[in-house]
């Protein structure tokens, strides 16, 4: 397994689509800082006549926080595990690699440390522009419970990896995983959402144990000690889940 594991990690290294994936968050982080930044220098839009709740003040510290959410992270890293992951299989040559005696197993646990390895690296390269962009246009500012909720976003995304990785080994032809990939945050938050006005039951709603639910939260500064906790623990259960479907999947497909 460590031979494969190795080959994984020094594709990941060569993969121009990886750089060019963390390339793209990191523009449209720095991009929607500076329109951000511009709004509202010029009050171009009123925002509080229109009723929408938009900050137009940051530091670095929650600019950071926001960033997964100002770079379009879901949509850009679903693209990018989708062509990682299958494209062996599109071009078959997984074949080859499973001729060679490398079992199922070990290419399964290989793709999904190397790419969970990817999305951190992504991750904490989006947030530590993401700092320094708000600490240069706005202010440094406290660092409050940064360090949480920033660990609690990773977690998130460790959920959302999961869910990836998982439609990657199970369709294993990129052009269905990404748009899989990119539909269904929205997919769920509009079925969830309609799925608790239906049933309308009291205290307790579907969607807040989604990742989406969590991945919108946590980009608050303010978020909740229980929200918290379960964005921290539920992504690893989901994670978990899906792993194990993907490795019980990836035994019995055929190639």
């Amino acid at each position: 397994m460590s031979k494969i594991l190795r080959f994984e990690f020094y594709k990941l290294s060569k993969l121009k689509s990886f750089y060019i994936c963390t390339l793209i968050t990191l523009i449209f982080t720095v991009l929607n800082a500076i329109s951000t930044y511009m709004i509202a220098k010029t009050n171009y839009v009123d925002f509080e006549e229109m009723g929408v709740d938009v900050p137009l003040s940051y530091t670095g510290w929650t600019y950071s926080l926001s960033a997964i959410a100002n770079s379009q992270f879901l949509t850009v890293f679903g693209v990018f595990i989708a062509m990682f992951v299958c494209s062996e299989f599109d071009d078959n040559i997984i074949k080859n690699i499973y001729s060679r005696g490398i079992s199922r197993t070990g290419v399964f646990v290989s793709k999904y440390f190397a790419s969970l390895v990817a999305m951190i690296v992504m991750f904490v390269a989006d947030a530590v522009l993401g700092f320094g962009v708000g600490a240069l246009l706005w202010q440094v500012g406290d660092v409050g419970n940064y360090f949480v909720l920033i660990a609690t976003q990773l977690a998130v995304l460790v959920g959302y990896h999961g869910l990836f990785f998982f439609v990657s080994i199970w369709i294993t032809k990129t052009g269905g995983v990404i748009a899989i990939n990119v539909v269904y945050p929205t997919l769920t938050a509009v079925s969830f959402t309609l799925l608790d006005k239906l049933l309308n039951i009291d205290g307790f709603k579907f969607y807040d144990f989604t990742l989406e639910c969590f991945y919108t939260n946590v980009q608050n500064i303010n978020l909740s000690g229980d929200l918290i906790a379960r964005a921290a623990i539920v992504p690893f259960i989901f994670a978990a889940i899906f792993a194990l479907s993907g490795a019980l999947i990836n035994t019995r497909k055929q190639v």
